[in-house]
C-alpha cells in the first residue's frame, strides 16, 4: 500500500490548517469550521469540527468532488 507525503507529516498539515482558518481573508470558513483553544495566529487549535448547520451540504459537496 502506497503511502502519500502529506500522511508523515499530519502536524504541518494540521498547522497549515490552523494558520489557514486564522488568517483575516477566510472569515468565511470559520462559519463553517469551529475549533477550540486560541483565535489568533500561532495560538494553538483543538477539536476542529463542522458546524452542525452546515455538516449536510459539506457531506454532499464531497460526495461530488472528484477524488484526490
Amino acid at each position: 500500500m502506497p503511502t502519500t507525503k502529506l500522511a508523515h507529516y499530519p502536524g504541518n498539515y494540521l498547522s497549515g490548517i490552523s494558520k489557514f482558518l486564522t488568517k483575516k481573508s477566510t472569515p468565511h470558513l470559520r462559519q463553517v469550521i469551529s475549533f477550540g483553544g486560541g483565535d489568533g495566529s500561532g495560538a494553538q487549535k483543538s477539536d476542529y469540527q463542522i458546524v452542525c448547520t452546515y455538516r449536510d451540504l459539506v457531506a454532499e459537496a464531497l460526495e461530488h468532488s472528484a477524488p484526490l
